[in-house]
């Protein structure tokens, strides 16, 4: 055995050793940030959003789909075009309780079962409380169990009970929020008093409490005017979620397909408010805070100069760091917060500005109020401002199909407002084009010198008397339960 080992030892040193091939590694160049300027920076872009599908369900009935892939749930609203201007022209005890309590139970349904209902399948459903043009019902449903949810959603849309004993409940409710509840709050007394002293009593949207109409309120009352209703709204229902639209349609037809009437929504009434500057206050003498509201007319939702007036709501008073809220919390330190909103509508629109204070700072809150306002009308916005609503608008934009929920709500709004998905694209990128100057003509113009204003204030009038006297405006005191049924006319 020696003699191979020895020949084999021989072999290894007489044959050649291969060298090993090692690829050389590629270098690695590291980049480094330059730091000798600020990087630059690239402006979000609009997504694209997709755009209703309007298909015809049957005569009478239009369906409008979205479909949203990904998203859990699907959200079906359901809008029967018949309202408050159809019946009264304005919305009545008995509008209200309509939607109030239609969702409540049905025929061949419990209450018991329909929250049941509810819970096992995480689902929602529910009906609007009344409105001046239409009707609402509503489910929100996992995408998978969408056949139930329809089935419980035209249940309700159909065949409402209306019990006795809920009835009686909201019958109490609306008794014990206007005998007790709102007349010892401060801030529903304000909210009453602003919006009923704006609002004239035979107006559409300036409807007053009937507490007679609560008390004598029936279920025939209500099952006569749903009848009524379903017999003769047309039927508009709008579904968003991971669905295929043709199936939809067809789950439509087999469940409301012989409901639904042909016909138009009526048209919203209008309304012009009074052009005068005045304070409506109310004395409550234990209350240590005092509410400050204050509202002016706005630009309506078809005015050329809409995309600016929302800029310079949002500037005033429409985000913690505001102009109002820098002012009142961060600098005078007299508040919690201090807020401002636009409610554009059609017919009529609104800017509202409210804050609670201590009472010994009312005249101070009315004050900064007004220079706040004359800043603006002054100057206009900022281009930092400018850039940062623009960015808070593009940010919104694209959350929009993050949920079935957000997306309803999107998609509600277009629907409502008679436009498609170009429309407040449209209005985004308008904003990135404004100026200062812009937003300066427009804040002149709505919230200057010759604006009307109307002021709420509720305190103790010990205390806030001399200070509104010192605004140099017409006062009237009203009191509380008068603020909260409107009789102060």
């Amino acid at each position: 055995m020696s003699w191979l080992l020895l020949s084999l030892l021989a072999s290894a040193q007489e044959a050649p050793m291969e060298e090993a091939t090692v690829d050389a590694e590629p270098e690695v160049v590291v980049a480094t940030p330059d730091r000798s300027r600020l990087p630059d920076v690239t402006p979000p872009t609009l997504l694209p959003l997709p755009q209703m599908q309007e298909l015809p369900v049957v005569e009478g009935i239009t369906a409008y789909i979205v479909p949203v892939e990904g998203v859990r749930k699907v959200d079906v609203t359901v809008y029967l075009h018949r309202g408050g201007v159809d019946f009264e022209g304005y919305v009545s005890v008995a509008h209200e309780a309509n939607g109030w309590l239609q969702d409540i139970a049905t025929g061949s349904r419990s209450a018991g079962e329909i929250a049941v209902y509810e819970d096992y399948w995480d689902s929602d459903v529910w009906t609007s409380s009344g409105g001046l043009l239409r009707q609402t019902v509503n489910v929100s449903v996992p995408a998978e169990d969408l056949d139930r949810g329809l089935d419980l959603l035209t249940d309700i849309m159909v065949d409402p009970k209306y019990p006795g004993r809920e009835i009686k409940v909201f019958k109490n409710e609306r008794f014990r929020y206007y005998m007790d509840e709102a007349v010892n709050s401060p801030s529903a007394i304000a909210s009453s008093l602003r919006d009923m002293g704006w609002y004239t009593a035979d107006s559409a949207y300036g409807t007053r409490p009937d507490l007679d109409a609560v008390a004598g309120l029936t279920r025939g009352d209500l099952r006569a005017r749903h009848a009524d209703i379903l017999g003769n709204a047309p039927i508009s229902v709008l579904v968003v979620g991971d669905v295929n639209p043709q199936e939809v349609v067809e789950m439509l037809r087999v469940r409301m397909g012989e409901y639904g009437t042909a016909g138009e929504e009526s048209e919203r009434p209008g309304f012009s408010p009074a052009g005068d500057r005045r304070i409506l206050a109310v004395d409550m003498p234990d209350a240590e805070q005092a509410s400050v509201l204050v509202r002016m007319p706005a630009p309506l939702l078809d005015a050329n100069d809409r995309v600016a007036f929302s800029a310079v709501s949002w500037a005033y008073g429409g985000h913690f760091m505001s102009r109002i809220n820098a002012n009142l919390r961060e600098d005078k330190g007299i508040t919690y917060g201090a807020g401002a909103r636009y409610r554009g509508g059609w017919k009529t629109a609104t800017f509202d500005i409210g804050v609670d204070v201590p009472a010994e700072h009312v005249q101070v809150a009315m004050t900064e109020i007004e220079a706040e306002l004359a800043k603006l009308a002054a100057n206009g916005m900022t281009d930092s401002e400018l850039s940062a609503k623009s960015l808070e608008d593009i940010g919104w934009w694209n959350s929009v199909l993050q949920t079935s929920d957000s997306a309803s709500s999107f998609y509600q709004s277009r629907l409502l407002d008679g436009e498609d998905v170009n429309a407040p694209r449209g209005r985004i990128e308008a904003l990135q084009g404004l100026t200062p100057a812009d937003t300066q003509a427009t804040a002149q113009a709505w919230l200057g010198e010759d604006s009307a204003r109307l002021w709420a204030v509720v305190g103790p009038r010990s205390v806030i008397e001399e200070q509104l006297e010192a605004m140099n405006l017409p006062i009237q005191w009203v009191e509380p339960s008068d603020a909260i049924m409107g009789n102060f006319e």
